[in-house]
């Protein structure tokens, strides 16, 4: 990106209204006082100056920051650096503050949403919100002012990417990594709910990653403070994002509590495993119809590799009905936790950031090519000190039988793993003259074998083998019906056992009646 204070309006052409320089009449006087009624000569038509008349390109630069052009070099103690985003109600800024020397960012408020006094109020809210909380994975808030007319707040800086970057890099994550993120965000939403406060636009855009794994949550501008009126909030208005809010907020974002943000992250938690949103329509008649429906592919059937237990926590997260949800965060960080699937660290992050163009398979960069990164990312992060984290050699087998050797990065190994013909024997090394290990052994590729052996049920190994898992199979049917057969033998011995020592029990009490009859009787002959 460029440096925003480097960045200059374009300059309007000169639109004197006379000749251009050449065609010039003698008399001076009479060049500058162009009669607009008098009809021109062709020689005058084509020698014309055609800027003034061409129609000028939308300058969008001008239309968002206004007459007053981009902010100064400079707000108060803030040198602006590099704009590093832009949203609907501002722009993101780089920045230096002079007396800590210290990197923050800086959000600067466009100079037409000032003339609002209810987006102004609600920036001032943001502020005070993110100068509220106090908690790891939440974006801190320094302060905010106001200096020549521009209105800021001052952040802490997130040297890393969002979410949604790491989404429209990868794809698809890892389960462990994307187990790793929700349980973070379940978190800093907690600590959230806990100061009665509801976030209402929680989406991949609004969840940063910085180049160390720690996992933010960003963008309170949305925010619900529970025990206040709302009236930033017009009754009967949807605020946030659609495809990631539940139904009730998008009716009425006055009816929102911290449910719906549970509904938000669950759909974020499918959006890192299946790489897109649970609810998606070309219009948001449509998408609310879905949401009626609640309807969507389960997580397994994109990935197998995803256990049914996360398929069923995602379902309850997401459930239209707020009473089927869970009731906290607390709730969803329970059941997270008690899968066991969540990563340390997060993987992926050993692989290209976001923007890095990643080459065809089989090409190797030359050492002089550029990365697309942002200048953040450049400047962190060295070219020599990416590469042993990104790139691999893959000795494999072609369904030819050719034995080849390919320089591929993490993200190319793990889908050409995906192909139906891939040799699953393969092994990789960071070096080419490395020790070399199988995929299932190295910790960035486990999970895409999984899915893959789940996936396919069997490879051709397991074809050649058929035969010998049938006589398996058949001697495994073989022992469980001689298995039932004994047990039923047993019950079927036990049943007789019974009756006979009931007969015997019968003939026993039948003779103990028939003595106690006989010596009644004998008294009574002796008594007479």
């Amino acid at each position: 990106m460029n440096n925003p204070t480097s960045e200059e309006p374009a300059q309007e052409p000169e639109a004197s209204g006379g000749f251009p320089s050449g065609t010039e009449k003698a008399d001076s006087s009479s060049s500058s006082s162009v009669n607009p009624t008098r009809v021109l000569s062709a020689t005058e038509v084509t020698e014309l100056p055609v800027t003034p008349f061409v129609k000028k390109k939308r300058d969008r630069k001008k239309e968002t920051w206004g007459a007053e052009g981009l902010p100064p070099p400079t707000l108060r103690d803030f040198r602006l650096l590099q704009k590093v985003g832009e949203g609907a109600m501002g722009a993101v800024f780089k920045a230096h503050q002079i007396s800590t020397d210290r990197t923050v960012a800086v959000k600067v408020l466009f100079p037409h949403r000032v003339k609002n006094p209810r987006t102004l109020k609600r920036f001032h809210k943001e502020a005070r919100i993110l100068r509220g909380l106090n908690h790891p994975n939440v974006v801190a808030g320094y302060a905010v002012s106001e200096d020549q007319g521009w209105h800021y707040l001052v952040m802490e800086y997130i040297d890393g990417f969002s979410l949604q970057k790491w989404i429209d890099r990868l794809g698809q994550f890892p389960v462990g990594d994307a187990l790793h993120i929700a349980l973070a965000c379940a978190e800093a939403l907690r600590h959230a709910h806990d100061q009665g406060l509801v976030h209402r636009d929680i989406k991949p855009d609004n969840i940063l990653i910085t180049r160390t794994g720690q996992v933010k949550v960003g963008d309170f501008g949305m925010v619900k403070i529970l025990d206040e009126g709302n009236s930033l909030t017009q009754t009967g208005h949807g605020v946030g994002t659609p495809c990631y809010m539940p139904l009730e907020q998008m009716r009425n974002a006055k009816e929102t509590d911290p449910r719906s943000d549970i509904y938000a992250l669950g759909c974020t938690l499918y959006c890192m495993l299946v790489g897109r949103s649970p609810f998606e329509a070309p219009t948001i008649l449509e998408l609310v119809k879905a949401k009626e429906l609640a309807m969507f592919p389960p997580a397994r059937r994109s990935r197998a590799d995803v256990p049914e237990r996360l398929d069923l926590i995602i379902r309850k997260m997401v459930a239209k009905d707020v009473r089927l949800r869970y009731q906290s965060c607390a709730e969803v960080i329970q059941d997270l936790r008690n899968l066991n699937l969540a990563n340390a660290t997060l993987s992926f992050l050993a692989s290209a950031p976001p923007g890095a163009r990643s080459p065809r398979p089989g090409e190797v960069p030359s050492p002089g090519a550029k990365d697309t990164a942002p200048v953040a990312a450049q400047k962190t992060a060295a070219p020599e000190d990416k590469k042993p984290a990104d790139w691999w050699f893959l000795r494999y087998r072609t369904p030819e039988g050719k034995k080849v050797v390919r320089r591929l990065t993490t993200p190319q190994i793990r889908k050409l793993i995906q192909e139906e013909n891939f040799d699953l024997r393969a092994k990789a090394s960071r070096t080419l003259e490395g020790t070399y290990a199988n995929l299932a052994a190295i910790r960035e590729f486990k999970d895409s074998l999984l899915g893959r052996a789940t996936r396919t049920g069997v490879d051709k190994q397991t074809m050649r083998n058929r035969p010998l898992f049938k006589k398996l199979q058949e001697a495994d049917l073989q022992r469980r019906q001689e298995r039932e057969a004994l047990v039923q033998q047993e019950d079927a011995q036990g049943w007789h056992q019974y009756f006979w020592l009931g007969k015997l029990a019968a003939v026993g009490l039948a003779a103990f009646f028939l003595i106690f009859f006989l010596f009644h009787a004998i008294k009574v002959l002796v008594t007479l």
